[in-house]
């Protein structure tokens, strides 16, 4: 079994990948509610499915907590 805790926080800086090792694809993205919506219908784009579970929240409310 798995179980995940979703902790929102506010952030400033600049994002980077310097952190990510070599098996990891890790970008940063900002978004508006209609892009979240298309990157949930595109099933291209390979998402994790907590970050797919905040992103369509966000597409749906406008809001994501």
């Amino acid at each position: 079994d798995e179980s995940i805790a979703m902790v929102y926080a506010d952030c400033a800086g600049e994002s980077s990948r310097m952190g990510n090792t070599n098996s990891e694809d890790i970008e940063t993205l900002l978004v508006s509610p209609e892009e979240a919506r298309i990157l949930c219908g595109d099933v291209q784009i390979k998402c994790d499915v907590k970050t797919w579970l905040v992103l369509s929240f966000y597409a749906e409310t406008g809001k994501i907590f």
